[in-house]
């Protein structure tokens, strides 16, 4: 069953335009992951940022999410985040329409 990885969090200097370009390797990155589907970001009135992103299981996401852990240093827009403020899980997807 696919996976939906659900992160919140707030940017450390609320500069979304350069957060913005910087997710271009994100998403690279993300694609080239195996089980990858799909990647939404969204930013809420409040600043509060959400990244969706779904992966065709649990173990592919699990797999990423660690990968990505290891990595992030590699990554500008990862380095944008204000890391007190991430909130992160998993859930399974039970129905999409």
């Amino acid at each position: 069953m696919q996976v939906l990885e659900l992160v919140c969090f707030r940017l450390a200097d609320n500069d979304a335009t350069s957060f913005l370009a910087a997710n271009e390797a994100v998403n690279a990155w993300a694609q080239s992951q195996p089980g990858f589907v799909s990647r939404t970001l969204t930013e809420a009135e409040d600043g509060e940022w959400t990244d969706m992103v779904i992966w065709s299981g649990e173990a592919e996401a699990k797999a990423a999410a660690a990968e990505m852990n290891r990595v992030m240093g590699q990554f500008p827009a990862m380095m944008m985040i204000d890391p007190a403020s991430i909130v992160m899980r998993h859930s399974t997807i039970r129905l999409a329409a």
